[in-house]
């Protein structure tokens, strides 16, 4: 896997495709399912880690949250972040 400013990429566990996903693909995905409540993309560290890659991960999650906020298009969805 890769986490960068623009997303985070993976290969599926069911066929090994390359996938990548955005803030906004992310809300997009759970807008289409038609859920009540969306998470935010956040970037998840392992613990324990070291300060400088934990603190480049709480600023990148919140980045990303604004990214997730614009990009909502449904007024109806509530969007939380992962703690």
């Amino acid at each position: 896997r890769k986490v960068t400013d623009a997303g985070a990429t993976f290969r599926s566990h069911i066929d090994g495709r390359l996938l990548e996903l955005t803030p906004e693909r992310a809300i997009a995905i759970q807008e289409a399912l038609g859920s009540d409540m969306a998470m935010v993309l956040d970037d998840v560290v392992g613990l324990p880690c070291e300060r400088d890659r934990l603190a480049e991960a709480v600023e990148r999650s919140i980045r990303w949250a604004e990214r997730c906020q614009k990009a909502a298009t449904r007024s109806d969805q509530a969007q939380f972040a992962i703690v």
